[in-house]
């Protein structure tokens, strides 16, 4: 049985695109993290476990689309998609892409960290609990598309 000691977390490249989209789909959405991420301005992990894509994260350091998020999160860096294949879940894989996202934001001097979730996403919100995240004072964030709550950590801790 693969366990969580299995799974090995690196950025991802242009080469990973095909794969990544192979096993989790939405082309579009990993291209622009792609972009991103060669301009600097994030970080797309991945979570391999013997050549196959099981989960991936993005670690956005650029101000956040939401206003209220920029206003009352200032400089705070979010992780983006965090998703891991369906076969793999319940097995660390979330919990390592958040380990390693949190590891690689501290290494670079930020303090906070901070995340969306929808509010009927309890499994989610069980995992961010349990890694130390808490809800933010604020109302849930509503865009054009959906709604979500806002959960904070304090890398410091």
């Amino acid at each position: 049985m693969v366990g969580e000691s299995d799974v090995d977390i690196g950025s991802a490249t242009p080469g990973d695109m095909a794969e990544l989209v192979g096993v989790l789909g939405d082309a579009e959405m990993f291209a622009d993290q792609l972009r991103r991420q060669a301009e600097g301005l994030g970080q797309l992990l991945v979570a391999w476990v013997g050549g196959l894509a099981v989960g991936v994260v993005y670690l956005r350091w650029e101000p956040a689309d939401e206003p209220e998020i920029r206003r009352h999160l200032h400089a705070v860096p979010l992780l983006r998609h965090l998703e891991v294949h369906p076969e793999w879940r319940k097995r660390g894989v979330g919990s390592r892409l958040l380990r390693e996202a949190e590891a690689r934001l501290a290494g670079r001097g930020f303090r906070r960290v901070a995340l969306g979730v929808a509010p009927d996403n309890f499994p989610a919100i069980s995992l961010y609990r349990k890694q130390g995240y808490e809800k933010w004072p604020q109302p849930d964030v509503k865009t054009a598309i959906d709604e979500f709550s806002v959960m904070v950590k304090d890398l410091r801790r």
